[in-house]
């Protein structure tokens, strides 16, 4: 209110705030509002603007058209907006846990960062998204939830949007953990084809790409001065990003035993643990799309959850230099500078090296438990455990 008082205006106001803003509010609220006053009068959203206040093509799942049979309508876009606010505060409420001085400047500075309030002005739908995503699990963990729900989770959100059915690699606990990382992604990818069908193309095409309030390797080649036609453009950063994943992966992997030492480790048996690595998996997948609205880094906010939460055990500063990184990627405002495009393009790189070596790690260290468990039990019992325990890898034969 200060804000509109002394700047004349509320788009005025955002502005003051670092964030981007745009006439009417809560734009991208009035898409879905109007998506589903345009079907509701016989259109098709997906074909036709004629509803939308920019004229803008729908590009959201046809399940957000099913709106309209709850009654909703373009007078409602400002309340759902609210709402959609008000998840994103909830969600950061659930997951930011701090006590010390580190944390709490961490939570601070994760929480009001201006992609967080880019999101909130725009009234955008991946707040839906990340709210679902932290209560989902958070509620698994206090219902004891087996891993069955962790892939209705996934497919839910994948029906919602499509970039999230990269969370499944939330759900590689255990031994089995692959195999249920691999289901998981079926599942989503078959209830996405079912439900959206023929309009996944649609929306794909809808969807802008616009580089200068993006991240992602479309921007990298951008700020590198690559010459490509636009059809190259479309491919070739993809495969770039790829490559650089990939290898970043595999150095991880390779590296994990020293990794280890300066990089926390992903706990899946936490709600933070499963999160942070879907958080993490979003951003790496979203880098390789091409071209993300920076709104998206909110869901570094799980990552930055679970370094707070290291740095309150207090054991060492291991992670407060990884947070700093991320916390001034989403605090810097983006530009096509090649400084700042490398610096995206560094923080995919270590965010898909510690994927790689995290994942790994999470699986070794739950076979060691497994392992002392064992062994205690044949302290008891006279079972030797040690010697019929199946290899755990490298960390453990040591």
């Amino acid at each position: 209110m200060l804000g509109v008082a002394r700047h004349g205006s509320v788009a005025a106001a955002w502005q003051m705030l670092r964030a981007p803003a745009r006439t009417p509010l809560f734009v991208d609220s009035w898409s879905l509002a109007d998506a589903a006053d345009c079907a509701r009068a016989g259109q098709d959203p997906y074909v036709v603007g004629t509803f939308d206040p920019l004229g803008r093509l729908f590009n959201y799942p046809p399940v957000w058209l099913g709106l309209r049979y709850l009654g909703v309508t373009s007078a409602a876009a400002t309340a759902i907006g609210i709402s959609l606010a008000l998840m994103t505060i909830a969600a950061m409420l659930m997951l930011f846990k701090a006590r010390s001085w580190a944390g709490m400047l961490v939570s601070f500075f994760a929480a009001a960062c201006w992609p967080v309030l880019y999101a909130v002005e725009r009234g955008n739908c991946d707040q839906a998204i990340f709210f679902l995503l932290v209560a989902g699990f958070f509620l698994m963990e206090r219902l004891r939830l087996r891993w069955e729900w962790g892939t209705g989770l996934v497919a839910l959100l994948t029906m919602l949007k499509i970039y999230p059915i990269v969370a499944a690699f939330a759900l590689a606990k255990g031994r089995f953990g692959a195999w249920r990382v691999f289901a998981a992604g079926v599942v989503a990818g078959v209830v996405m084809v079912l439900t959206s069908g023929r309009r996944l193309t649609q929306i794909l095409a809808n969807t802008p790409q616009d580089t200068w309030l993006s991240y992602g390797s479309i921007p990298l080649l951008a700020a590198l001065h690559v010459d490509a036609h636009d059809t190259a453009m479309k491919v070739l950063p993809g495969f770039v990003a790829l490559a650089i994943g990939l290898v970043a992966a595999w150095v991880g992997w390779f590296n994990r035993d020293r990794i280890d030492g300066f990089l926390p480790r992903f706990d899946l048996e936490s709600p933070r643990g499963c999160i942070a690595v879907a958080g993490l998996a979003i951003f790496c997948f979203t880098f390789s799309r091409g071209s993300s609205y920076c709104y998206r880094l909110m869901f570094l906010a799980g990552v930055l959850a679970l370094l707070v939460e290291d740095l309150e055990r207090r054991e060492s500063l291991r992670s407060l230099w990884l947070a700093v990184g991320f916390v001034g990627l989403v605090w810097v405002t983006p530009s096509h500078a090649l400084l700042y495009q490398l610096y995206c393009c560094g923080t995919f790189a270590v965010s898909c090296a510690w994927l790689g070596a995290g994942l790994v790690l999470e699986r070794e260290a739950l076979g060691e438990k497994r392992l002392r468990q064992l062994m205690r039990v044949g302290a008891l019992t006279g079972y030797d455990a040690a010697r019929h325990a199946p290899p755990l890898g490298r960390r453990a034969s040591g």
